[in-house]
């Protein structure tokens, strides 16, 4: 039993003309963390996949820190970190064939 979880990005899935570079890599991370879900559901045949491999997407990260250094920024659609490691924790706490292989989105899809 175990969880690979890539955090991503939303620019991943839109990609812009200043992001194609970054957008791509992580594209290409994506990819792979899916075909790992394929391998982990192929392994786990009729009973399903003992590990998972999911895919968090995010915006952007922020933190206490940051917030105190811009206490006016709105940081929009941005994701806390604490959430973020929630969400990690979710991860590992779902049974395995309801996380592997999905995009699970922590902002609002592009």
């Amino acid at each position: 039993r175990g969880r690979f979880v890539l955090v991503s990005a939303a620019g991943a899935a839109k990609p812009t003309a200043g992001n194609a570079a970054y957008g791509a890599a992580k594209a290409a991370a994506e990819a792979w963390t899916l075909a790992l879900a394929d391998a982990f559901r192929k392994e786990g045949g009729e009973e399903g996949p003992a590990a998972a491999a999911a895919i968090l997407v995010v915006k952007a990260l922020v933190h206490d820190a940051m917030r105190a250094e811009r206490p006016n920024a709105k940081f929009a659609g941005f994701t806390d970190v604490k959430d973020l490691a929630q969400a990690i924790a979710g991860v590992w706490g779902t049974p395995a064939s309801e996380v592997n292989g999905n995009r699970l989105w922590l902002t609002e899809k592009p």
